[in-house]
């Protein structure tokens, strides 16, 4: 690109160990959490309101916290992910929101996941363009997702557990269970694998989202030792997707194991160039002179 856009950064507010960020439909506040537990609405410079104080039951430090955030499209509930604070187990909840804050009396517990290590928690909720909620979870931490009690292929390549996945859920209760599971999900007829996953190969999906104009997901995915990547997923074909993990770091074979269909990343930032942990995968349309310039990152 001849001409590439140039970035400015202007300061709005001062918060503390922000880890996500989401907008509420009609709201023009943006909504902030904090590891430590606090979902915060900024509103220009003013000191920023107290949406939801869940500090109690946050576990918090290092990898762990309270990790995600998202509103429905509607903007009447809150959904929260974070590290539970009796186990570090990783919870998603949803809560109704009462004008400007959330109703902690409102509490729903959505899915609750034992965590086998503190790190690799994943973290990041987003609706998609066909109204679902998307989840990312982590492999569960051990170095090289080769934790205890699983076969060499970690969680990252088992389709019978949730760890090392992006799910895909309607968060409507269906008969005895708080979320219901789309019928079109990919493995929702496949014997012996959890029907919620919707991409699999996963080592920490840390942030994730949707192109608002073609519907591709853009995953970032934080490498092991030497490898950081972005992967974007056509709309077409997200379903079903493999990114390789613990297969392939990046483009590189990361241990020997079956011939199997991966996704490459197209983004790959090696270590060796002072690279550390990639944080997001995000798409803008900038307009300039009538013409639309597609920015992938």
């Amino acid at each position: 690109m001849s001409n590439p856009p140039r970035l400015a950064l202007r300061r709005v507010n001062a918060l503390t160990a922000a880890t996500a960020m989401a907008t509420r439909a009609g709201d023009p506040a943006l909504y902030v959490a904090t590891q430590d537990g606090r979902v915060v609405a900024v509103r220009g410079k003013r000191e920023p309101a107290t949406v939801l104080d869940l500090t109690r039951q946050v576990r918090s430090g290092g990898e762990q916290g309270l990790l995600g955030i998202v509103f429905s499209l509607d903007g009447t509930k809150l959904y929260t992910y974070y590290s539970g604070a009796a186990a570090g187990d990783m919870v998603l909840d949803e809560y109704g929101m009462k004008n400007d804050t959330a109703d902690p009396t409102t509490r729903r517990n959505l899915l609750t996941l034992a965590d086998p290590q503190v790190n690799h928690n994943g973290g990041q909720l987003a609706f998609g363009p066909d109204g679902d909620l998307y989840i990312g979870f982590g492999d569960g931490g051990a170095a090289g997702d080769r934790g205890a009690g699983h076969a060499p292929g970690g969680n990252g390549q088992s389709l019978n557990t949730l760890l090392g996945k992006i799910l895909r859920i309607d968060p409507k209760p269906t008969g005895g269970s708080p979320y219901t599971v789309p019928a079109d999900n990919p493995f929702v007829a496949t014997a012996n694998a959890r029907p919620e996953i919707y991409v699999y190969g996963l080592r920490n999906p840390w942030r994730f989202s949707f192109d608002s104009e073609t519907g591709d997901l853009w995953v970032a995915d934080v490498g092991q030792d030497e490898y950081e990547e972005v992967t974007r997923l056509p709309a077409s074909s997200i379903a079903g997707s493999n990114l390789g993990w613990n297969l392939f770091e990046g483009t590189h074979t990361y241990r020997e194991g079956p011939d199997v269909d991966v996704v490459m990343a197209i983004i790959e930032l090696s270590h060796d160039d002072g690279n550390c942990s990639v944080t997001g995968g995000y798409v803008w349309t900038m307009l300039r002179a009538c013409t639309a310039t597609r920015m992938g990152f």
